[in-house]
């Protein structure tokens, strides 16, 4: 600290003493900018072990819902204008980097960087950033400093298992996503994640019981709702599936995935009409399932 010291007085004396060599400084508020406050670092932001993930606001609602707060597995639409304008630095890193605006999102992480650098959601929230952008060694990089900073902080571990289901290691990464959840009791999004990998292998008994689990601590989960329903339809429980399905609200059918879903429940319900109201809001595509059922529901009286 004393050599710091020493160098910053001669530092200051060598400037001073090209100054008065030509000019004197007549105002010693020539700089009124430059203020001491502006070399007094500012508090930095900790951990909220309450909120782990972050601290949403309430009209962030949509957002959490739909994304736990940073998985990577479903992709926000309407609820990323929302965090982008919240008054959280870390929610618009993350909105800015979710509509691909990288470079707006890199430069609020660099403005932040003092007041968050001890904050695990920070670092995580730039190693979401770079895993979007398709660069995984450095989004691996900044996840692992997120665990560094606070080892019982879940969003790095679950995204480590996104990571690795993204390579293929999908054993790996469900343990990933398990040890996410134990570590975030409360979180949604690791065990989401489980689900989905139940669900590519088959294993639909685990994958109910996990769904129905998410759906005990939200009851208006997308995500868990539109799984449910989708188990209830491969099962032949139909009457079960439509019942989890219009628990989503209209607008959620016009995604394809959710909706052709609800057209093949209702063709089986026999409620052709219905199911034809629905597919009339489906944007039509060129995938083979999309072919299928509009075949099907045109053969239908």
């Amino acid at each position: 600290m004393k050599l710091l010291n020493i160098s910053l007085i001669l530092s200051l004396f060598l400037l001073v003493s090209c100054g008065t060599s030509s000019k004197k400084l007549q105002n010693p508020d020539e700089f009124p900018e430059i203020r001491d406050s502006d070399f007094v670092p500012p508090s930095p932001v900790t951990l909220n072990p309450v909120t782990d993930f972050y601290e949403l606001e309430e009209g962030d609602k949509e957002f959490k819902q739909t994304l736990g707060g940073e998985t990577l597995s479903i992709q926000p639409n309407d609820a990323t204008e929302v965090v982008i304008d919240s008054d959280n630095p870390i929610n618009q890193i993350l909105g800015s980097c979710y509509t691909n605006n990288f470079a707006k999102a890199f430069s609020i992480s660099d403005k932040v960087f003092r007041k968050y650098k001890k904050h695990p959601s920070y670092w995580n929230s730039i190693g979401t950033c770079y895993l979007l952008k398709g660069e995984r060694k450095k989004a691996l990089l900044y996840y692992n400093k997120s665990r560094e900073s606070n080892v019982n902080f879940a969003p790095p571990v679950n995204n480590l298992g996104v990571i690795l289901q993204q390579q293929g290691k999908d054993q790996r990464a469900l343990k990933a996503y398990k040890s996410a959840a134990e570590l975030a009791s409360f979180s949604l999004t690791p065990l989401y994640n489980q689900g989905q990998l139940y669900l590519k292998y088959g294993l639909i008994d685990n994958a109910k019981k996990v769904f129905k689990t998410i759906l005990g601590k939200n009851g208006e989960d997308k995500g868990a709702l539109n799984a449910l329903g989708y188990i209830h339809l491969v099962e032949g429980s139909y009457n079960e599936a439509i019942g989890y399905y219009s628990k989503l609200d209209r607008d959620d059918y016009k995604n394809a995935s959710i909706g052709l879903n609800v057209v093949v429940t209702l063709m089986k319900l026999n409620k052709v009409s219905n199911a034809r109201d629905v597919f009339g809001q489906i944007p039509a595509n060129s995938s083979e399932y999309y072919s299928k059922v509009q075949s099907q529901l045109a053969r239908m009286k």
